[in-house]
């Protein structure tokens, strides 16, 4: 199996409403320690509307790089605006009164997988039959309408 780099996120042309509740936020919250309580939200709005997703062993993103993490993928990225991601860009890893790092440089080359499994619940089987029905009830709603265009050019 392999691995393709992909994001979580994709840039979309509006801006993503339910993030709008947490970008309106961040610049009270540039640096590490930071909070700012956001009234009448939920993280749930942020999911895509899938069960779907990927899932493997992995490690974190930061020196010691150390192999604690179970990383879930969903089957879908968010989409925001490419000014929501701007938002995103200005946020640092550190406290106020140390030198800035960004967040942005929170990643890590991809890695090979050292035999460790990659495990789903995506039916890849179930999406090609589906697309075979769809294709057999429009060939029906074809027929249906030949048949009623006959029988009117007959009447």
């Amino acid at each position: 199996m392999s691995i393709k780099k992909t994001s979580p996120c994709e840039i979309g042309k509006e801006p993503d409403k339910s993030f709008f509740y947490i970008s309106e936020q961040l610049k009270w919250i540039k640096e590490r320690g930071k909070s700012r309580k956001v009234d009448f939200f939920s993280f749930a709005h942020l999911l895509p509307k899938t069960s779907e997703y990927i899932t493997y062993e992995g490690s974190l993103t930061q020196p010691g790089c150390f192999e604690t993490v179970t990383w879930i993928v969903l089957n879908r990225p968010l989409k925001i605006s490419s000014q929501q991601l701007s938002e995103l860009r200005v946020l640092y890893h550190n406290r106020a009164n140390e030198p800035g790092l960004p967040l942005s440089i929170n990643a890590r080359p991809l890695m090979p997988l050292n035999h460790r499994p990659v495990r789903t619940n995506i039916n890849t089987h179930k999406k090609k039959k589906k697309k075979k029905k769809k294709k057999k009830k429009k060939k029906k709603k074809k027929k249906k309408k030949k048949k009623k265009t006959k029988k009117k050019k007959k009447l």
